[in-house]
């Protein structure tokens, strides 16, 4: 009975050495190849962006800027009531910040058609692959 019994793991020890060694000659029948792409579309993404810029104006804007309603002597009030060493100095700006949005685009992949034997491929990539692709074959024999 023994020597049945070691017949059989012994059986069973062969086989599993053999598919150990297939799958390793299965996994040595993967090759990397070029394929010729056909089009390559670039995908872009819109993206919103505050942009901030500050707008000045002097003085002398501010003064033209008065309403219409107001009169020629309520100007000429309004230059008598400010203190003289104002009128020595340099007008003062007024600025304030502006944010307005624009929209940018941006690549964010490409979609490319490539051909590799008969068949025709598609996929992502994060760049834009050129005349050819570099692609992964794995011969799988079916018996």
């Amino acid at each position: 009975m023994i020597c049945k019994r070691t017949k059989v793991l012994s059986l069973i020890a062969v086989t599993i050495v053999a598919v150990i060694q297939s799958s390793r000659i299965a996994a040595e029948e993967v090759f990397y190849d070029k394929a010729p792409v056909l089009s390559s579309r670039p995908l872009y993404e819109s993206k919103t962006v505050p942009m901030t810029s500050e707008q000045c104006d002097d003085e002398e804007s501010d003064a033209k800027s008065l309403p219409e309603s107001s009169s020629a002597k309520g100007l000429v009030e309004t230059i008598r009531e400010k203190p003289r060493q104002d009128h020595a100095k340099d007008p003062q700006p007024h600025c304030q910040t502006i944010t307005r949005y624009e929209s940018q685009e941006k690549i964010v992949a490409y979609k490319i058609r490539y051909k590799y034997g008969n068949e025709i491929y598609e996929r992502r990539m994060d760049r834009d692959p050129g005349s050819f692709v570099k692609v992964r074959v794995r011969l799988d024999p079916r018996p």
